[in-house]
């Protein structure tokens, strides 16, 4: 691209942000921002966007942009830059004042004779659109000083509530709120889920203005939400400031981008301002968590239920630390409509700062669906099925695929120690074909192990042994019905289907028909399954014990689990299940009396996904459990 080029690409991208559509992501925005600035291009002098509409009304004094600097992962901090601001000014050992910087909208509120006259967006810097209306349902109406007063922050929501409420919706908390903010219609319950967080308060006088010599003292006198965290730090500390920073980021109740560093009140109007941002404060980008990329081609992956998800292959890109090289791209359907072919370029976020995801599709690339779908399976036998125009299935029950990730199921449910995929392939290869195998003494034991040729003498042998012998998770029948892996059978499932072996009323209220109907008959090969496995592991020396019930109260939690726990720090789901009971959670079906969907992936299109929103049921992440029973 040449200059002009990137002149209209940022102009537009700046416009685009305001309006909360963003076409690139902050961290790809202040790239562009930089490159330009070492053409000297004059665009980046612009504050705000002149094309917002209704951006008529008047700033008591201009609401400037700040400069940046940003922090990249694998390269050296930017002590230096820093250092090089601070000692513009020549202001020996003066104290820093450092503050969240959140990722919001920015609002300018006015006062005169103590009462709110308007509150207005950005803008172009001098004139920003009228927003009074939507934000006295969340800020002060009166303050205790009568000269005209600005008051600025930015609009936020906290991101729980955001996820709670509209996260199946929207995308970004950022954008959301930009979005309501720039609508014609005034939305009251939407508005009173925004905070509006202040940090900075401006009197003007005949004489000029000033800078509130106590700012957040005065803030919070008038009852504004001010920011959680104030910093006072000298120059010398400026890592170790960022740092806390850095960690506070991980609990803060809003979503955050970095830190705004400012000299005193007393040193500001000393300072001074230039026409793009005020001389007096700086911002420190943290590492981005959002990123553009391109898919550049699809590798499928196939499960239990024969299913083949799809997986995007990308150009690596580093990502809040990591380096990501792949993202699902949840099904068939979702690559055919959404147009996720290779050559799509797409926003890489981190649900739950964790797992990448895809949050927006910038480019979409369409193409002959055949040329990238695989045509066959494992064996002759196996047939690929379209289902719904959403998923791509082989059909064949007995699918070479389908019977090894059965056995690592089993495997997982029962906790065995250092055995992952490569041993388990070697298990199966060795003729170990289902989870019964592993239990029966006869089959598996170092003899016939290394009779297989698959295995040899020595240590990583008996460690294999000595987890089939000594599993990690308690022996119950939940586990039992769980490890077998039957189609359509979750936990929830398998704690019912377990009460019809026990003499006890299972409930299958809320829970998938065809997953527990087979084993209401005692001639079914399920239900026959289950009682030879149950027959095996007695037979060879391991203790089954009683599923330990919780009391339900009015505490209790009903939920429903969606997606893994694993990354998560979690080897198996069981493992999760455990945890969380001991507070009073209590694994159910998915239906109208459930709490709670737990899942690994707001933005997930899965078949309980959808159910949960139908029936309003509240969704949250595995870590936002986690933090709760903290």
């Amino acid at each position: 691209m040449n200059i002009k080029d990137l002149e209209n690409q940022y102009l537009l991208a700046k416009q685009r942000y305001y309006e909360g559509q963003p076409i690139l992501s902050d961290y790809e925005f202040d790239l562009l921002e930089e490159k330009l600035k070492s053409f000297n291009s004059q665009v980046t002098k612009i504050v705000g966007s002149a094309n917002l509409k209704d951006a008529k009304f008047n700033h008591v004094s201009p609401m400037l942009s700040l400069n940046k600097i940003q922090v990249h992962h694998n390269v050296e901090f930017p002590t230096n830059q820093f250092l090089s601001w601070y000692n513009t000014f020549k202001i020996q050992e003066s104290e820093l004042e450092a503050t969240p910087k959140f990722d919001g909208s920015s609002c300018n509120l006015i006062y005169e004779n103590g009462k709110l006259q308007w509150a207005l967006t950005r803008g172009d810097k001098e004139r920003g659109q009228n927003i009074s209306e939507k934000m006295k349902f969340i800020v002060p109406e009166t303050i205790n000083i009568l000269d005209k007063v600005e008051i600025r922050g930015e609009v936020v929501i906290p991101s729980d509530l955001f996820n709670q409420k509209y996260g199946n919706i929207y995308k970004n908390p950022r954008n959301f709120v930009a979005g309501i903010l720039g609508r014609d219609e005034n939305d009251e319950e939407t508005m009173k889920d925004f905070h509006f967080v202040s940090f900075e308060c401006r009197i003007h006088t005949s004489s000029g203005h000033y800078h509130h010599p106590h700012t957040f003292q005065f803030l919070k006198e008038n009852n504004f939400i001010t920011a959680p965290i104030v910093h006072k730090f000298k120059a010398k500390d400026f890592k170790s400031a960022y740092d806390i920073f850095s960690d506070f980021r991980k609990k803060s109740l809003y979503q955050l981008d970095g830190i705004v560093i400012k000299f005193d009140e007393s040193e500001r109007n000393q300072i001074g301002e230039t026409e793009h941002h005020p001389k007096w404060a700086i911002a420190i980008k943290f590492p981005p968590k959002e990123a553009i990329t391109t898919i550049k081609e699809i590798i499928w992956n196939s499960g239990i239920s024969g299913e083949f998800t799809p997986v995007g292959n990308l150009e690596p890109i580093d990502l809040d630390g990591t380096t990501v090289s792949n993202v699902s791209l949840h099904n068939y359907g979702n690559v055919v409509q959404n147009g996720l072919f290779p050559g799509a370029k797409v926003i890489i976020v981190k649900s739950g700062d964790i797992i990448p995801i895809v949050q927006k599709i910038i480019e979409p690339k369409f193409d002959d669906i055949q040329k990238h779908i695989p045509t066959t399976c494992t064996t002759p036998e196996c047939k690929l099925e379209i289902q719904n125009e959403i998923h791509l299935v082989c059909t064949n029950p007995n699918c070479t695929n389908r019977q090894i990730h059965r056995l690592a199921r089993g495997i997982a449910s029962f906790g065995l120690r250092n055995v992952a995929g490569a041993t388990i392939n070697k298990l199966y290869t060795a003729n170990y074909k289902t989870i019964l195998d592993i239990f029966d003494n006869q089959k598996f034991n170092e003899t016939e192990l290394i009779k297989s040729g698959e295995f040899k003498k020595g240590r990583q042998l008996e460690i294999l042994l000595e987890s089939r012998n000594n599993p990690t998770n308690k022996i119950t029948l939940p586990l039992i019905v769980n490890a077998l892996a039957f189609d359509n059978v979750g936990w929830s499932t398998a704690v019912q289907i377990s009460k019809l072996f026990e003499g006890k009323q299972p409930d299958f209220t809320g829970l998938n028909s065809s997953a527990y109907t087979p084993f209401l008959n005692q001639n079914s090969n399920e239900y026959k399954l289950v009682n030879q496995f149950i027959q095996v592991l007695e037979s060879n020396g391991f203790q089954i014990q009683p599923e330990e019930e919780i009391q339900i109260t009015t505490e209790t939690v009903k939920y429903e689990m969606t997606g893994s726990p694993k990354p998560y720090g979690f080897k198996t789901k069981e493992e999760f299940v455990n945890l969380i009971k001991k507070n009073g959670y209590l694994h159910t079906g998915l239906d109208k009396s459930t709490h709670v969907l737990i899942t690994d992936d707001l933005n997930s299109s899965s078949s309980k996904m959808e159910k949960a929103r139908k029936l309003g049921i509240q969704i949250k992440t595995y870590d936002q459990i986690l933090n709760e029973i903290k």
